[in-house]
């Protein structure tokens, strides 16, 4: 597995999530869809976008989500990769993958944040309704993406950016990683969304939900752990 998968993001950081009280209320619904520049894309992954805030004002823009997704799509074929004296250029091609809103639905949420602690990863509030969160839509038809605030809490003083679980069984990915289809799917900060110093954590998340380790493979202190990729062997940090 080579050029398709050379993308230009940025690593992610690893955040959180915190609680107040439960309960989320969906006051509208969109339905739209926007025709994005098409590039020879032979896999159209559909999205449904769950934007939770806890006011109206605080709400991401649609047209900023669907400024975000041509972003996306740039990413993921090397639309924003110079080719001109890039010692990989013969190995970047695009992986012929595109992501397309299919539906944008916004919640009211009742949490100021859902950043609390490493209960973000085995409870993953912003997927459930009775959490605060949303309830995710079919997640071996869409990508489900949340949208929500991850700032720091009490419980964990440290801002999350995003985190993504991958489909059940995904390449490349041990058991540890899967969990129900439920909670499958990216989960991101709407900072992201707005300031430009995070506008390739999204594509970096996705990429980790279609397969992608970091090049230092799972392990944080070494290169003794393989991420798969042939173009990145041990030892390549």
């Amino acid at each position: 597995m080579r050029g398709p998968f050379l993308f230009t993001i940025y690593l992610s950081m690893y955040l959180n999530a915190l609680s107040q009280t439960c309960g989320t209320q969906e006051y509208f619904t969109i339905s739209k869809s926007i025709d994005y520049p098409q590039n020879l894309v032979s896999r159209n992954i559909p999205i449904v976008l769950h934007v939770l805030s806890k006011d109206v004002v605080a709400q991401v823009s649609d047209t900023t989500l669907h400024q975000r997704i041509i972003g996306l799509n740039t990413i993921f074929n090397k639309d924003s990769i110079s080719l001109e004296g890039n010692r990989f250029q013969s190995l970047i091609s695009s992986p012929q993958i595109f992501f397309k809103i299919d539906t944008i639905r916004k919640y009211l949420t009742t949490k100021s944040s859902f950043n609390i602690g490493q209960s973000l990863f085995t409870e993953d509030h912003p997927k459930y309704s009775t959490l605060g969160g949303a309830d995710a839509w079919p997640t071996d038809k869409y990508l489900n993406i949340w949208v929500c605030n991850l700032d720091p809490t009490s419980q964990n003083p440290t801002t999350i950016l995003g985190y993504a679980f991958p489909p059940t069984l995904a390449n490349d990915w041990d058991y540890t990683s899967f969990v129900s289809p439920e909670r499958q799917g990216v989960v991101i900060n709407y900072r992201c969304f707005l300031d430009s110093q995070y506008f390739n954590i999204l594509a970096h998340e996705i990429g980790h939900y279609l397969g992608l380790k970091h090049i230092w493979g799972n392990s944080s202190n070494s290169c003794d752990n393989d991420d798969g990729i042939d173009d990145t062997p041990l030892g390549a940090m």
